[in-house]
């Protein structure tokens, strides 16, 4: 038996999602837990970035991780949720955003984006809650400010972010920002009737799919394009050295 804690915040919700999680696999004989372990395992391709001081924020973000998991499983996604306190890994090649109110307020959030951004990351916005208020100019105007006033506490280690100064830094997130807003957002409201909910994640893992092909393919482009390239140089030299001197 799984009993409710008396005083519920994200930690003791996470441990409940978790007990929850591994008890419902136990029944079916599956081995999965919501809890992150990539500190100590493969470094994950995907993450999904939340407001862990919204209790909402974060349990949709679980949501949206079990049910994502067993649709990219195949296409070798390892994913998972970024905790508080934990680095976004620069290798990071997808990043699914749970928009809620006050996510683009958050230090850790600005952190998280930037070291996404650095790697290149894909980003795919998801809304959870109906009452959630899609930026304007006005809301730009304030992510600026509130950018620039963390840009000296929020320890990112980009090189590019630091020569640039808080206002630079302000700049930076504002452009992130509405990188992640060009994408089509997805409504996955945990409150949805499951075959509504299961059609959006489905969508959503579609969409990280053709990300991850598409990546692959530009990794194996580059990988060949500098294998190409070093064999040239290869014979270039080889013909400089069988060149008879005049």
């Amino acid at each position: 038996e799984i009993g409710m804690p008396t005083v519920v915040t994200n930690a003791e919700m996470l441990k409940l999602t978790d007990g929850l999680v591994k008890q419902n696999n136990a029944a079916f004989g599956r081995e999965h837990s919501m809890m992150p372990t990539w500190a100590s395992s493969k470094s994950p391709r995907a993450m999904i970035l939340a407001d862990q001081t919204n209790l909402e924020a974060s349990c949709a973000a679980c949501v949206v991780h079990k049910m994502l998991i067993p649709l990219v499983g195949q296409g070798n996604i390892v994913m998972h949720v970024l905790m508080p306190k934990e680095q976004m890994p620069v290798g990071v090649r997808q990043v699914v955003v749970v928009c809620t109110n006050g996510i683009f307020e958050r230090p850790h959030v600005f952190r998280a984006m930037v070291v996404a951004s650095e790697a290149e990351a894909d980003f795919f916005p998801v809304i959870p809650e109906p009452s959630y208020r899609f930026p304007t100019s006005t809301f730009y105007e304030a992510l600026r400010d509130a950018a620039g006033k963390s840009a000296s506490s929020v320890g990112v280690v980009a090189a590019s972010v630091h020569a640039a100064g808080s206002g630079g830094y302000a700049d930076i997130i504002v452009r992130i920002v509405e990188e992640i807003f060009k994408q089509i957002a997805i409504e996955v409201n945990p409150q949805d009737h499951e075959n509504v909910l299961g059609l959006r994640i489905g969508i959503l893992a579609s969409r990280l799919l053709d990300a991850g092909r598409k990546d692959h393919g530009a990794m194996m482009r580059r990988a060949v394009m500098a294998a190409s390239s070093g064999a040239a140089l290869a014979s270039l030299e080889a013909a400089e050295e069988e060149e008879p001197c005049n």
